[in-house]
């Protein structure tokens, strides 16, 4: 949603967005606007599918970076984190996160069409971010 009304934002220069995250953070009443201008320029949608096809087409099959060195480094690294009793509480759920962030990272690079197993790796991410909030709203309290 936000990548068609980021592209309508571009073509129409509603507002001055460098990316679509800061498009996706900004204010409501910025979305309304650019969504109200879309309705009324409803062709867009059909230039924005001829130029993804047209970027498709143009797109030269270039070698991708082989990130499974680096990967595995981190994952190495990160799989010697642990928090203690000693530790402050949060250490745990922190280091959760980054493992199972590499993992999500380490299965993308490998098998990007394994759309479950990124699924279920992204939903252990999920549940460590959760776990990660959990610790710090507790310890507000």
């Amino acid at each position: 949603m936000w990548a068609l009304q980021f592209y309508v934002n571009q073509k129409l220069k509603i507002h001055n967005f460098k990316c679509i995250d800061d498009y996706a953070d900004s204010a409501t009443d910025q979305k309304v606007k650019v969504r109200e201008a879309l309705y009324e320029n409803i062709e867009l949608i059909d230039n924005l599918d001829k130029s993804v096809a047209e970027n498709r087409n143009k797109s030269d099959p270039k070698s991708l970076k082989n990130w499974k060195p680096e990967l595995e480094e981190l994952a190495s690294k990160a799989k010697k984190s642990k928090g203690t009793v000693q530790s402050p509480a949060i250490y745990s759920p922190a280091f959760s996160l980054v493992k199972a962030s590499i993992e999500f990272a380490q299965l993308a690079v490998s098998d990007a069409n394994d759309q479950e197993g990124l699924y279920k790796a992204l939903q252990k991410v999920r549940r460590a971010f959760n776990k990660s909030n959990t610790v710090l709203y507790r310890e507000e309290y």
